[in-house]
């Protein structure tokens, strides 16, 4: 079964239990919030592997990992609110397995049949293994999605960075240069090959005294950024005067601090 969605897995999940499950009914309930997360099983008491309910709320029985589940209905009896959608038409027994990802309780997915015994651990057994291999589905296309979506905004930002006007370099932890943008360039001769891998020294001048960037690396690190007029060495022993905005990529969790001239 290969699924690159939610959607799809879910479709992929129903047709496969209607198909060959031997299941009349399959469908998935998604929850807007639930907020539920895994709960650690007492390891003093014993937790069911599912509970019959006709009565009561599910949402606790499933935040706990439970198959909830009704067998031997008959057509005079009052279905449970969760179950109406499943013991219809001739249905005597539904499940509900509950689905997490990353822990959380999403949803469940909703098995009906006339022919459905989860008295036997067998059959509870197979069921809880199914959810949890839905999960573990379910959670890695939430992993994969949350790359997809980091790549995609690292792309905007490199293209955002490449069109800005102003010049702006990436340091790392020693404020070596990591990345340069074309206005960079333009401004101080270097291309961004010739300036990666060098120290921030590399546009250091003799314009300011020793105090003057010792000033600016204690301020970095008290106030999270500095900011003024730098006199910068260019490429061919040329000077200028820009002005600097200095502070941590919060992009990176401060791995990276970004310094923009202007």
């Amino acid at each position: 079964m290969h699924a690159t969605t939610r959607e799809m897995l879910f479709e992929c999940v129903c047709d496969a239990a209607l198909r060959f499950g031997g299941f009349r009914r399959a469908w998935i309930e998604e929850f807007d919030s639930v907020g539920i997360t895994t709960r650690k099983a007492d390891t003093k008491a014993t937790v069911p592997n599912s509970v019959d309910l006709r009565n009561g709320d599910p949402i606790n029985a499933w935040s706990r990992g439970e198959v909830v589940y009704i067998t031997s209905f008959r057509d005079d009896d009052i279905a449970p609110e969760w179950a109406i959608g499943d013991l219809t038409g001739g249905m005597s027994a539904c499940a509900g397995i509950p689905l997490r990802c990353d822990k959380e309780l999403i949803g469940v997915l909703h098995l009906a049949s006339d022919a459905l015994d989860l008295k036997r651990n067998e059959e509870v057994d197979l069921l809880r293994e199914i959810g949890g291999d839905i999960s573990l589905a379910l959670t890695r296309l939430n992993i994969v999605a949350k790359h997809a979506a980091q790549a995609a905004r690292i792309h905007l930002l490199a293209a955002a960075l490449e069109s800005s006007r102003d010049g702006i370099i990436i340091m790392d932890l020693d404020t070596r240069i990591v990345s340069a943008n074309r206005a960079f360039s333009n401004l101080t001769g270097y291309d961004e090959v010739e300036a990666v891998g060098h120290p921030l020294s590399l546009l250091r001048s003799d314009m300011h005294p020793v105090e003057f960037y010792r000033e600016m690396h204690d301020t970095l690190a008290r106030e999270g950024y500095w900011q003024g007029k730098y006199g910068i060495k260019a490429r061919a022993a040329r000077y200028c005067r820009t002005s600097c905005l200095s502070a941590p990529s919060q992009a990176t969790t401060g791995k990276l601090s970004i310094m923009s001239l202007y």
